[in-house]
């Protein structure tokens, strides 16, 4: 019967590197760059289109009063408390501070 050896160690890979900037063609840094500024642009025209074509219908003052109310304060949560103290640990403050912003 074949036993096996589990002292024995497992060859390691070699280390993959990342490519160097300059190896990088430019047509892919701003084909990126370009694919990137539409994904942020257009989400952002579109809300912008919505709020105009449904002014005085469906959208007033009171709703962008609340929108504006509720994702501030929850989108300063989950970056503040959420993301930088909890993922990253990067500050730590006395715990009413921590209840702040982790309820948020």
């Amino acid at each position: 019967m074949n036993s096996i050896n589990l002292s024995k160690e497992l060859p390691v890979p070699a280390a993959a590197t990342e490519p160097d900037v300059d190896d990088i063609p430019p047509q892919a840094n701003h084909t990126a760059t370009a694919v990137m500024m539409l994904v942020i642009a257009i989400p952002f025209v579109a809300f912008l289109a919505a709020l105009v074509f449904l002014w005085n219908g469906a959208v007033n003052a009171t709703d962008l009063a609340i929108l504006f109310g509720m994702y501030i304060p929850i989108a300063l949560g989950v970056t503040v408390g959420y993301h930088r103290m909890l993922t990253h640990k990067a500050f730590d403050g006395p715990r009413p501070v921590r209840f702040f912003w982790l309820a948020m």
